[in-house]
C-alpha cells in the first residue's frame, strides 16, 4: 500500500500521516475516487465495456491451424467491428489474423471487396484482394458486433449503479444539525470524533445540548424498498446482456418461480443471436476453407457450450411434455432449474 500512495502523491503513507493526517484523508479520498467512482459515468461505462468484452473472450474455441493470431485481438475486433480478417499479408502463404479495415467498390451482395492493412511492425500496407489474398468472417449477419448491445445495456447498468451510490450516500445523513457559530460546529465535530473512537458518552456544555436537542431528522429516502428495487433492477439488466449474448440468466421482477412454458420461451429467444454469430463464422471458415485447402473450424467454448446443450436438452424435453399430456395448470420446473432465477445469480 505504501507503494501506491508513494507512486499517487510523492509520499509515503508514514510520511502523511505523521505531516498532515487531514491531507492524507483527502488524498485517499482522491485516490479512492480515480478508481471507483460512479458519478464518471464515462469512465464506468468504458471500464464495464473492457469487463464484458474480457468475459467474451471465451465465447469460442478455434482450430486455426497455420494461422498467426491472437485469441484476445481476434475476438475483441470482431465483437467491436463486426468481423475479422484472415490475410495473406506477405503474399506467399503464410496467412495472418490481424487488425484491418474494408474499402474497395462493393460487389454484387453490396460487400467490400478490399482488406486495407496498416501493420508497422510487420513492415505492411496495403490493399488485399477479398476471395483471393484476403477473407472476411462475419460476427454476425447484420455486421454491427456485439458493441452497440453491450452499450446498450452498459448505460443502463451505470446509471443503476450511480443510483445506487447516491442512495448509499444519501443513507450516511438521518440527522441535521445547525451551528449557529464556529465554536458549536468543533464541539458538534469533537462529538461525533469521540463516537467515532468508541467513546459512548460525552460531556457537553448547555449550549451544545440545546443545539443538539434541536436537530431535524432527515426523511430516510434510501429505505430498504427502494434498494431492493434498484439491486433487482441492476441485476434485471445484467440477465438481458446476457441472454442478448447467448447465456440463459433468466431474472424476473415479479418474485415468482418460472413456469416451464415461460423458460422454455426465454431458452427459445437466446438461441438466435449466439447461434447466428457461430454460423456467420462457420460460413466464412468454409469458404476459406474451400479456397485455400485448409480446415480450420469454430465451436462454442465455455459457458456458451453448456448453456446451449443444456437449454437444448431442456427445450427438447419441454417439446416432449407438450406433445403428451399435460396438465392444463403447467407445471413449474424443479427448483434446481429455478436457482439462478430466485437467486439472482448470473454467473455460471
Amino acid at each position: 500500500m505504501n507503494d501506491i500512495y508513494e507512486t499517487f502523491y510523492g509520499e509515503s503513507f508514514t510520511e502523511l500521516l505523521k505531516n498532515n493526517k487531514k491531507k492524507l484523508i483527502e488524498l485517499d479520498n482522491k485516490f479512492f475516487s480515480m478508481n471507483f467512482n460512479p458519478r464518471f459515468k464515462g469512465t464506468t461505462l468504458k471500464r464495464f465495456v473492457d469487463t464484458t468484452l474480457n468475459k467474451l473472450n471465451t465465447m469460442f474455441e478455434y482450430n486455426l491451424e497455420d494461422i498467426h493470431f491472437e485469441i484476445d485481438k481476434l475476438n475483441r475486433h470482431r465483437f467491436t467491428k463486426g468481423f475479422f480478417t484472415i490475410v495473406d499479408v506477405f503474399h506467399n502463404g503464410e496467412w495472418w489474423i490481424l487488425d484491418s479495415n474494408l474499402g474497395g467498390p462493393l460487389d454484387e451482395f453490396y460487400e467490400p471487396t478490399k482488406v486495407l492493412i496498416n501493420n508497422p511492425a510487420l513492415g505492411v500496407s496495403g490493399e488485399y484482394e477479398v476471395g483471393k489474398d484476403a477473407f472476411i468472417i462475419w460476427n454476425d449477419s447484420s455486421h454491427q458486433g456485439l458493441l452497440p448491445v453491450i452499450l446498450k445495456y452498459g448505460g443502463f447498468i451505470t446509471e443503476t449503479e450511480l443510483t445506487l451510490f447516491c442512495n448509499l450516500i444519501i443513507s450516511r445523513l438521518p440527522v441535521l444539525h445547525i451551528a449557529q457559530n464556529d465554536e458549536v460546529l468543533e464541539q458538534l465535530q469533537e462529538f461525533y470524533k469521540n463516537l467515532e473512537n468508541g467513546s459512548l458518552g460525552s460531556i457537553v456544555d448547555e449550549q451544545l445540548f440545546e443545539n443538539m436537542s434541536k436537530s431535524r431528522s432527515v426523511p430516510n429516502i434510501s429505505n430498504n424498498q427502494d434498494f431492493m428495487y434498484l439491486t433487482e433492477l441492476h441485476t434485471f439488466f445484467y440477465s438481458l446482456l446476457y441472454n442478448e449474448i447467448g447465456i440463459d440468466a433468466n431474472k424476473t421482477l415479479k418474485r415468482e418461480s418460472l413456469a416451464s412454458s415461460e423458460v422454455g420461451v426465454n431458452s427459445q429467444a437466446i438461441y438466435p443471436p449466439a447461434d447466428d454469430m457461430l454460423l456467420m463464422t462457420k460460413q466464412g471458415f468454409k469458404k476459406f476453407n474451400e479456397a485455400i485447402g485448409k480446415n480450420i473450424s469454430v465451436e462454442f467454448g465455455s459457458s456458451w457450450l453448456v448453456n446451449h446443450d443444456e437449454n437444448k436438452n431442456m427445450m427438447n424435453d419441454f417439446e416432449e411434455k407438450e406433445g403428451g399430456d399435460e396438465d392444463e395448470s403447467g407445471d413449474s420446473i424443479s427448483q434446481q432449474d429455478i436457482q439462478e432465477s430466485d437467486t439472482g445469480n448470473l454467473e455460471q
